[in-house]
């Protein structure tokens, strides 16, 4: 699903002709790029997936039905992230009252439910090592094809769509169960 979530929108934008892939670059070199940044992230990926759902999710779980929980964890997570954002946001023009801004609001929705997706797959798999090589290739996909071929406008942004869609529909559509022992009320299984 990761690699989808970066080559298709990439490989249309090619093909229709909105998008001609930057600089020169090999195979090789980006298998290369690919691998190495990968050994680099998967300690602070294991770290992050420790924090949010092996400790935050947990605990909220034990306070908040599941919809809060993950919507609370979501948000905790969005604002762990705000240096970044605010840094993208001044990469993205030189009005940085209004790109900073735009930034932050355009990544609020798709953050929180890319986290409610990270939940889920922790949910599902009850491993915190599947969540992290999840979390590891995402970034790391994304990563290596920016730095390498770049990425469209579509590139770009076609994951947070596909993400919010889908972080949606597992926030309203999926019966939660419990990956630990968790004081969570009968009654809030399942339901927001």
């Amino acid at each position: 699903m990761v690699l989808w979530l970066w080559l298709f929108p990439s490989m249309m934008e090619m093909v229709l002709g909105f998008y001609e892939p930057s600089g020169n670059y090999n195979v090789s070199g980006i298998l290369f790029a690919f691998g190495s940044s990968t050994l680099l992230t998967i300690v602070p990926a294991f770290g992050e997936e420790f924090g949010w759902r092996g400790y935050l999710l947990p605990q909220l779980l034990k306070k908040y039905s599941y919809r809060k929980a993950l919507l609370l964890h979501g948000l905790v997570t969005w604002i762990w992230y705000l240096p970044v954002l605010i840094f993208m946001g001044t990469q993205t023009g030189n009005n940085l009252l209004f790109f900073i801004p735009v930034v932050l609001v355009a990544s609020f929705i798709p953050t929180i439910m890319h986290a409610v997706v990270f939940a889920y797959i922790w949910n599902r798999t009850a491993s915190l090592a599947v969540v992290s090589a999840y979390h590891v290739f995402f970034d790391e996909i994304r990563d290596t094809l920016e730095n390498s071929v770049g990425l469209g406008f579509l590139g770009q942004n076609w994951q947070m769509l596909v993400l919010t869609v889908l972080g949606m529909l597992v926030l309203w559509k999926t019966k939660w169960k419990l990956v630990q022992e968790t004081k969570v009320r009968p009654t809030d299984q399942g339901h927001g």
